[in-house]
């Protein structure tokens, strides 16, 4: 996983946050409203007060509850959150609870700064898990017209190219060191012989 943190995924906190002075009918709209099943309950100071689950206000509702009262008595005040600037692969083990959907996140001083979806962060690590294999393909892939071939022992690294023995070829033959020399008195004798005649 890349060094991600949680201020990577973090969702702002406008729409999933109430207060305790908030009623029931307010807490059901706003759930309904959000793509949550939690909302984050802040203090007058906007600091972390506590969560309220959308189970606890189905509940309410089903009992008959009078739909007016605040949300005080549902407000659960045992959270856990996380740190805005906190490494992912520190939150992952609170996703791995069924009852952590929803994780506040909160900065140095605990004012809110929104939330972290348990949905966001499997989103995350598939992603993550498609750019690995992305990326491992690309490295397994042989050179576009690179060929490989295996070298013998016995054979010299940088061969020179033989010349051709056709006598019809058209490619001059270049002699060099001692069989210059030796072809230069082989011809002058030959011419010696010649002019003899």
């Amino acid at each position: 996983m890349q060094a991600r943190r949680v201020n990577d995924l973090v969702r702002t906190c406008d729409s999933v946050t109430i207060t305790a002075e908030s009623t029931v009918r307010d807490a059901a709209f706003l759930l309904m409203q959000s793509d949550t099943d939690l909302l984050v309950v802040c203090d007058p100071q906007g600091r972390l007060a506590g969560v309220l689950p959308e189970s606890s206000v189905i509940r309410s509702l089903m009992n008959k509850v009078d739909a007016e009262p605040t949300i005080q008595h549902l407000v659960c005040h045992h959270v856990e959150s996380v740190r805005l600037e906190a490494p992912l692969t520190a939150v992952l083990p609170l996703f791995r609870a069924a009852c952590n959907s929803v994780i506040p996140v909160v900065d140095h001083l605990d004012h809110v700064c929104g939330t972290l979806s348990r949905r966001d962060v499997m989103q995350m690590l598939l992603e993550d898990a498609a750019d690995a294999n992305v990326t491992s393909v690309v490295k397994d892939q042989p050179t576009p017209g690179l060929r490989m071939e295996p070298m013998r022992l016995d054979q010299p690294a940088d061969p020179q190219p033989q010349q051709p023995s056709d006598g019809n070829s058209q490619r001059p033959h270049f002699l060099r060191g001692e069989d210059a020399l030796r072809r230069l008195r082989t011809g002058d004798s030959q011419r010696d012989d010649t002019s003899a005649h």
